[in-house]
């Protein structure tokens, strides 16, 4: 029913409404940016391209700044492995060297001493050891603690390397204590570097040991992925330019860091501040997930990629699912579906729901910023689960498209979407702007000082309930 429901025609000018505005948002960043370009604000920016040296560029976006000044290092990497990969499939020695040379030789001894440690629970076969273990990991990550003095991209690089060996190691050990296997700690110790190591999962494109296993037996050969990594290092090398280009005349990212300037800026414009910047992230994270898996292609694995676009999704569950697919695999099977298994289902499914959610929340930095986000996201979802379950015990959509007709139910439904958008468009504020941030954006377009609905949220509404109806159809197209 829900399909049908969807699948009823969208007047076209839904779509052009939805258009128009994402064109309006760029626009009036675009016109904001301009008082950036001026003398006043060198001092804040570096030079843009050769080309276009008359224009200063936005690195307020740190990481994609780290990403961009590493990517010759990271790309020559990927290359070295590539070439040895196909020839000798895989050198865990060349992995390594690789990995330092892109990480630094501190992270990848901090992430070997690690991964030794993490070798008692599996010996002793106890899950609450690696948990344990993990929350050390994470207090250690959070505290930014460093056994030598490092710079802000040292510190920075470290940070990222070490919290995708917490998941790696947390994904091996549990599946080895799942399904033993008489193997030695030696043995044991080289699959897990092997796994860790293997350079294209190293960092941001995370995928489960399980998965790793099954990529590794079913990998094809190059003569079939050469096409399909080809194309998508095109599509990443349009996109990397694109962003670049962007930065050049929209200033999002430094409007949204500064508070003093979202305060000043109109209504609309601030919007469209937050608008931009999730945009922008998407891109990034196109940029950043794709270089990675344009050489896993090439060694003839199957990469979790794309990232679903933020700004096509109404209900913010599916941004969790396929936004980083990998971290879902990790905590929907490691997580959520240990803790929510057995008898009484729903309060240990809303267990299990506050601990993915928390284990979020630490392994992000356990900031304020992303408390907010995750507390938003975690109502977001329960509030889409308590309606699934609600009309899947009432029938509740059967009812009322006999009643009122498919197409009054299918705006109904639009108009149910509204809360959830805004909760999940709040929750990014928080997550890509930080703590300042969030909280303006709230009382500037939700409520005032005095706690009074903003009329701007009255258009919000409207506008929402619309783009709804345009997720709905981009869901259909997909599926």
């Amino acid at each position: 029913l829900t399909l049908s429901l969807i699948n009823l025609p969208l007047p076209r000018s839904y779509f052009l409404i939805w258009i128009a505005h994402s064109i309006t948002a760029w626009l009036l960043v675009l016109k904001a940016s301009v008082r950036y370009q001026h003398g006043d604000y060198e001092h804040y920016f570096p030079r843009g391209w050769f080309f276009l040296d008359r224009f200063m560029m936005d690195d307020s976006d740190f990481e994609w700044t780290h990403w961009t000044q590493k990517l010759p290092r990271c790309t020559a990497a990927f290359l070295v492995h590539s070439v040895l990969f196909s020839l000798v499939n895989l050198l865990l020695l060349t992995s390594m060297l690789l990995n330092a040379f892109v990480y630094g030789w501190i992270a990848v001894a901090c992430a070997v001493a690690f991964m030794i440690v993490m070798l008692l629970p599996i010996l002793l076969r106890r899950s609450l050891i690696v948990w344990c273990l993990d929350a050390v990991m994470l207090f250690v990550l959070i505290s930014r603690w460093t056994p030598v003095h490092l710079s802000e991209n040292q510190a920075y690089s470290l940070g990222v390397f070490l919290s995708y060996k917490l998941l790696q190691c947390t994904s091996f050990c549990l599946e080895k204590i799942d399904h033993p296997v008489r193997e030695s700690s030696k043995e044991m110790l080289i699959q897990l570097m092997c796994y860790s190591f293997y350079i294209p999962y190293s960092t941001t494109l995370f995928v489960t040991f399980h998965e790793f296993g099954q990529q590794m037996h079913s990998r094809r050969p190059i003569s079939e992925t050469i096409r399909d990594a080809s194309f998508l290092a095109c599509r990443i090398a349009f996109w990397i330019v694109v962003c670049q280009l962007v930065l050049h005349f929209f200033y999002m990212h430094f409007m949204i860091s500064d508070k003093w300037t979202l305060e000043r800026l109109d209504l609309p414009t601030l919007a469209a501040v937050g608008y931009t910047v999730g945009q922008f992230f998407h891109m990034k994270y196109v940029c950043i997930f794709g270089l990675n898996a344009v050489f896993a292609k090439l060694d003839g694995m199957s990469p979790p990629w794309p990232p679903i676009c933020i700004s096509r999704v109404a209900l913010y569950s599916r941004v969790w699912r396929y936004f980083d697919r990998g971290l879902y695999s990790f905590l929907r099977n490691h997580l959520y579906v240990r803790l929510a298994s057995g008898r009484f289902k729903k309060v240990k499914r809303l267990s299990a729901a506050l601990a993915c959610f928390g284990f979020v929340w630490l392994w992000h930095g356990a900031n304020m910023a992303f408390f907010y986000w995750c507390m938003m996201n975690l109502v977001e979802i329960l509030i889409e689960n308590l309606a699934y379950e609600f009309d899947r015990a009432f029938h509740i959509l059967d009812r009322l498209s006999y009643a009122i007709g498919a197409r009054n139910v299918r705006r109904l439904l639009a108009v149910l979407f509204v809360p959830c958008e805004t909760l999940g468009i709040f929750a990014i504020i928080f997550f890509l702007g930080g703590f300042e941030a969030g909280e303006t954006f709230l009382h500037r377009l939700l409520i005032d000082r005095s706690f009074h609905v903003q009329s701007s949220y009255l258009y919000l509404i409207l506008l929402g309930y619309v783009f709804a109806h345009c997720c709905m159809d981009f869901w259909l197209t997909k599926h």
